[in-house]
């Protein structure tokens, strides 16, 4: 049973909701036939905190996905968490396990990139922001046959609606 915001008990009013959802460029990915990818941890920095502390985490155990069919604007959602309602200002990405297998039989030997985004995220009380990490596979075959890394493309935030408690 889903509850609505004005559900949320008085407890929640200055907390919102993010969405990790998690999307695939299309460059690089069609030389595989599944591209398994975990994100270990996923956190946000509340904006005039400092830098070295204070990371809220959202994603704190291994999710995985297979973001070969998640391009042409699908995406997955990879969990959801309530957090303070104030302002963001970067997203940490950890990557856990990752595996491609390639089109023409066995696997690619994958180098996951971590990465820390600055990005403008601002979450409003009882509302819930969905987070998209748009990730990209690149060939890196130039340096040795075979190789690929994952990285993070890019990240954006966008209203998910009202917080729904799950």
């Amino acid at each position: 049973m889903l509850l609505v915001a004005s559900a949320l008990p008085a407890a929640w009013a200055d907390t919102g909701w993010v969405e990790i959802r998690v999307t695939d460029h299309r460059a690089g990915i069609g030389d595989f036939a599944a591209f398994w990818v975990q994100l270990a941890r996923v956190s946000l920095h509340p904006r005039g905190q400092p830098r070295g502390q204070s990371w809220v985490p959202i994603l704190q155990q291994a999710v995985g996905v297979d973001i070969v069919p998640l391009k042409d604007g699908r995406w997955s959602i990879l969990g959801r968490k309530p957090v303070p309602a104030t302002g963001y200002d970067a997203v940490k990405v950890r990557f856990g396990d990752v595996r491609g297998e390639l089109q023409q039989g066995g696997l690619a030997e994958v180098v996951p990139q971590d990465a820390t985004v600055r990005v403008d995220i601002a979450v409003e009380p009882e509302t819930t922001r969905a987070i998209l990490i748009d990730l990209y596979v690149e060939d890196l075959g130039d340096h040795k046959p075979g190789l690929y890394a994952v990285k993070v493309r890019e990240i954006q935030a966008s209203d998910a609606g009202p917080a729904q408690v799950r």
